[in-house]
């Protein structure tokens, strides 16, 4: 058995390097097209389009009220459009009010206190030409004065912050565009903000 398997297997190895001699096809053309699958890409709509994401403006603008107090009315909402320096809200304004009526009366007293001053200061002036005071009493009252003119240059200060801080009382739009937020509601407390 040991004989006959020692022929077949250099017979079979003869066999398989005859047949890779052989030569290849030589009626099969060397320019022959290979089939090739292809398809036409076509844009295809189908139906809605959705994507994730966030749409914010390219420029923005969070107002607030730069002082305390309670939200009476509001005149805009949500996708609404405002204009450059239209109201959008506004807050009680009594107490701002008469922090301006104060202030006006302050006003008042020191241009009284001015020109009760400078009343004084002509009577101390005439009364030590006529040799009536000495020259001590005429030192205190042009320091009257400089007092009672600094205490209405104060006063005046003081009207002037004070209506100032009323237009605080009225939000007003920065710049042109839609509102896209709102977080109060009238009625509601509000704190300042800078």
């Amino acid at each position: 058995m040991i004989p006959r398997l020692v022929i077949c297997v250099p017979v079979l190895a003869a066999l398989v390097l005859v047949a890779g001699c052989a030569p290849k096809d030589a009626d099969a053309p060397k320019d022959q097209a290979r089939p090739v699958l292809s398809m036409v890409v076509e844009p295809h709509a189908e139906g809605d389009v959705r994507f994730a994401g966030t749409i914010v403006a390219r420029t923005q603008a969070d107002l607030a009220f730069r002082l305390p107090g309670r939200l009476i009315s509001r005149s805009v909402n949500v996708g609404d459009s405002v204009v450059a320096d239209q109201v959008l809200a506004k807050i009680d304004a009594s107490n701002l009010e008469l922090a301006v009526e104060a202030a006006k009366a302050n006003l008042a007293s020191a241009q009284a206190q001015l020109d009760n001053a400078q009343g004084v200061e002509q009577r101390q002036n005439a009364l030590y030409e006529g040799g009536n005071i000495p020259q001590a009493g005429l030192e205190v009252a042009p320091l009257r004065l400089k007092l009672a003119e600094a205490t209405l240059s104060r006063a005046k200060g003081e009207v002037d912050k004070a209506r100032y801080q009323l237009g605080y009382a009225q939000l007003r739009a920065a710049v042109s565009g839609i509102v896209t937020a709102v977080l109060a509601e009238p009625g509601r407390g509000l704190a300042a903000r800078p």
